[in-house]
């Protein structure tokens, strides 16, 4: 019986072009959630004022309903 890890390696070597997107899809992620956090922890952070300006309203609904 294999391991885990083995199992892994194998499945990285079969397809490293699949298991690269698989980890820029995370790691998009990743930052977008960071980035979300990181808004309702400290308003204003880096410039990020998302929900606090009413003009800037259509693009922080866009940015949600694109990302969900």
């Amino acid at each position: 019986m294999r391991s885990v890890r083995e199992e892994t390696i194998q499945s990285l070597r079969a397809s490293p072009v699949f298991a690269l997107a698989v980890l820029l899809s995370l790691g998009t992620a990743g930052l977008i959630g960071l980035m979300v956090l990181m808004m309702q922890l400290q308003p204003g952070f880096l410039g990020m004022t998302h929900f606090a300006d009413p003009r800037h309203r259509i693009h922080d609904l866009t940015f949600g309903f694109l990302f969900g």
